[in-house]
This record gives structure tokens, C-alpha cells and sequence, in this order.
């Protein structure tokens, strides 16, 4: 959203979304009326918190904040695996989306956004200079680091040079995932390309034969299109992909057959130490999920906490890249045509802000962001009469009495007030 207009004052047409907004909202609010009457048009020199520096640093506060409670989080569930995707702008900037994947407290898994970093670089050596300094950045340590996912791009994937290469020769533990989304969509444009009837099948319409042609695929693209949908959840894991790529190689078989399509049996075996669970639940855990959830739900992470650990570093590995592809999305409607002048830290604040939309509606800001604000009033008289008058709120950024005194000072000269008349 452009907040900026052509002008800064009060009651003037184009003045941005930001003044537009509030304008109305003084109507029903004697504080920021009266603020707008005192401070609105006094222009440049004067301090009245109605210019464009203020929203941009409310912009930042709120952003690092939500950053803050994401990285709490991460730090908690201690073990969490990367999520990296790249794509140019509409100014032609590169940018890079860093998502972080992780459990929760309640045994869910989470993908984060971390921002847009602009101007990487598309080498895998820049890449991965972008990805650890990110994570230095954040106090998130290397070694806890369990999981990466990209696209099948060389750069990314290559496994000798490739950017999931480089971070494995800084952690082992950080296991390599391919984008298993985008692998089932190459599948798909191979397997249409090599078959010459499927080429072919425009010049076929007015035949009898490309009626049997859409029907039968417009078959395998519905069970293709389901499975994509399903690897784009971020509650899915490992398990749950190779049963969904068995589950389509054995529909195509049996269509290949003439066969019908027969289920399989499920892949997870549950461990011979906690088989008795099943006698302890109604019903038994029948995912990797359920299994976490079940031990948090009945108390078992003191009884088991190595099979706690284990499900939890199983979970947090990703096995697509979508939540950082969602994110292009996001980054086309913050930074159009109209704002392809947007600096980087705003355009990444906002994407924070927006994508993370759960976090942000949950956070007191006035209590989260600890900014301490310094109230200011002075009396005088007049006609004979006592009378106080607010001057305004200034940020108190140390809690000193030589910053304070000096904060007064400063709002003191703003408004032209001699000191040496001052009588307490």
C-alpha cells in the first residue's frame, strides 16, 4: 500500500492512505483531533509524528517484533530445517525468500517467514553466504539444523557444488529434500511430452478417438492435480510423500493393466517399545502427527523423550518448498509497478506483516515492542489562571537521567520555551 502521497497535510485531497485513514478516525477521537489542530500542518522543523519516517519506523517496530516472537519459537523447539526460494521482482531485483520450518509446543509444524533478501546473487556460494548469515543473523544456531528444501534448480540441488552441498559440509545433519511439488509436476510435463498422442491430440478433436483420449486423461490429471494439492501442505511429511508417489505409480499400472487400483498397506510400522500405546488410546496414532501429539497429549515425553526428539526432527525436515513460492505472491502485490521504488526493508517489514497475518493480529505492540514513551506537559498561567497544556510523547530509546533531561531539552526548544523561566 502506497501511505505516501503527494502532499503531508491535514485536509488536503492526495494526501496518502496513511493521513486519509486517520482524518476520519480524529472525527470520533478528541486526542488526535486535537493533535491534528496543533501539530497537522506545522511543516518541516517541528516535531508531530504525522510524517512518513513515523509509519515507516511503526512498520519496522512491528515487523521486528513479529520476528521476535518467530524466533522465540524456533529457539524453543530448538531443532528446524531451511526453506529457500528465489525469483526477480518487478523492479528486476532478485529476491530471496528464507522460510524456517519447525514444531511447536503442540506438536504442529510451522513454516515461517523470515523475509525477502534482496540481491543475493544466483551462485550457490552467494547463496549460501546469504543463508548463514541470515541464520547468524536470527541467533539460530547451525547445529541445530536438521532439514533443507529447494527447488530442482543445478544451483541449488547440484550435489557437488549446489547450495545444499555447501550448508551439508557445515551441518551433516542437515538432510537434503527435494521439492517433491515440483518433482511430481516434471513427471507430468515429461510423461505429456513423450507421448505422441497426447501431442498430437488437437488435430484428433473432430476424431472418435480423442473422446476415449479426455477421459482417460482427464483422469490421470485429476489424481495428479489431488496429489499436487496435498504436497503443497505443511503438514505433511516424508512418509506421507512416497505413499502418495506409490499410491499414483500403482493407479497408472493398473490403468496400464486394465487392472483395478488397489490400496496398499501403510509403510509405518510402530516400534516394538511402544506397541502398548495402542492399548492405552482410544485410538491409535496413525501418522507421524498423531504419534507427536498423542505423547504431548498424554504426558509421555518424560517416558519416551528420545522417541519425542526423533519424531520431532523427522517432522520439522521439509519435503516441499511451497510456504516460500506462496510468498512471490505476496511480494507481487506489496511491490508493484506503482511502489517498484520501495526499499528493501520495507518491502521485506511488510511481507513479514502480511504473510505472518496470524502473529501479527495476536500481538500487543504498545506492551511487545518496548518502546517507552515520554509524556510531556507543561502549566502556566494566563489571565490569571492556571492552565496545562500537553506537549506530546517522545521515545525514550535509554533510561538514563542525562538521555531524559536531554529528550526534554529538545521538546522544550521545538516549542520555543525558555528554561530559565522555568519555576519547577
Amino acid at each position: 500500500m502506497a501511505f505516501r502521497g503527494n502532499s503531508e497535510k491535514i485536509g488536503f485531497l492526495n494526501n496518502g492512505n496513511c493521513l486519509m485513514s486517520l482524518e476520519p478516525i480524529s472525527k470520533f477521537d478528541p486526542f488526535l483531533a486535537s493533535h491534528f489542530e496543533k501539530f497537522g500542518n506545522k511543516g518541516k522543523g517541528s516535531t508531530s509524528y504525522l510524517s512518513f519516517q513515523t509509519y515507516e519506523q511503526i512498520i519496522a517496530l512491528m515487523s521486528d517484533t513479529v520476528l521476535q516472537t518467530i524466533v522465540k519459537e524456533i529457539q524453543i523447539a530448538k531443532y528446524f530445517s531451511i526453506i529457500v526460494d528465489s525469483t526477480p521482482d518487478v523492479s528486476h531485483v532478485h529476491q530471496l525468500s528464507f522460510v524456517i520450518r519447525y514444531v511447536d509446543g503442540k506438536g504442529f509444524p510451522q513454516e515461517r517467514f523470515l523475509g525477502f533478501l534482496g540481491n543475493t546473487g544466483h551462485k550457490s556460494e552467494q547463496l549460501c553466504d546469504a543463508v548463514l548469515s541470515t541464520l547468524f543473523l536470527y541467533q539460530l544456531n547451525t547445529d541445530n539444523l536438521r532439514g533443507q528444501s529447494y527447488d530442482n534448480a543445478s544451483n541449488m540441488s547440484w550435489a557437488y557444488s549446489g547450495l545444499q552441498t555447501r550448508i551439508k559440509k557445515i551441518c551433516q545433519f542437515a538432510e537434503y529434500a527435494p521439492c517433491t511439488a515440483h518433482s511430481l509436476n516434471l513427471i507430468g510435463t515429461s510423461t505429456a511430452s513423450s507421448c505422441l498422442k497426447a501431442c498430437n491430440l488437437l488435430r484428433k478433436l473432430n476424431s472418435l478417438q480423442s473422446a476415449f483420449l479426455v477421459i482417460f486423461w482427464s483422469n490421470i490429471l485429476e489424481r495428479f492435480n489431488m496429489i499436487s494439492k496435498k504436497l503443497q501442505s505443511i503438514n505433511i511429511d516424508i512418509i506421507t510423500v512416497v505413499e502418495l508417489y506409490k499410491s499414483l505409480i500403482h493407479y497408472l499400472i493398473a490403468i496400464r493393466n486394465g487392472k483395478s487400483f488397489e490400496k496398499y498397506e501403510d509403510l509405518v510400522k510402530k516400534n516394538s517399545h511402544i506397541r502398548h500405546l495402542k492399548n492405552v488410546a482410544i485410538d491409535a496414532p496413525k501418522t507421524i502427527n498423531e504419534m507427536l501429539q498423542f505423547l504431548k497429549c498424554k504426558d509421555l515425553i518424560t517416558v519416551y523423550p528420545y522417541i519425542e526428539i526423533t519424531l520431532r526432527i523427522f517432522f520439522s525436515i521439509p519435503v516441499t518448498n511451497c510456504t516460500s513460492e506462496h510468498s512471490f505472491s505476496v511480494l507481487k502485490l506489496i511491490k508493484s509497478y506503482l511502489t517498484s521504488s520501495m526499499t528493501q526493508d520495507r518491502c521485506s517489514a511488510l511481507a513479514i506483516l502480511c504473510i505472518e497475518s496470524d502473529i501479527t493480529i495476536t500481538l500487543e505492540f504498545d506492551e511487545t515492542c518496548g518502546i517507552e514513551q515520554l509524556s510531556i506537559c507543561i502549566r502556566f498561567l494566563k489571565d490569571k489562571n492556571l492552565h496545562e497544556e500537553f506537549i506530546g510523547f517522545y521515545t525514550l530509546k535509554k533510561f538514563d537521567a542525562e538521555f531524559i533531561s536531554k529528550t526534554i531539552l529538545e521538546a522544550c526548544s521545538h516549542m520555543k520555551l525558555d528554561l530559565n523561566k522555568c519555576v519547577g
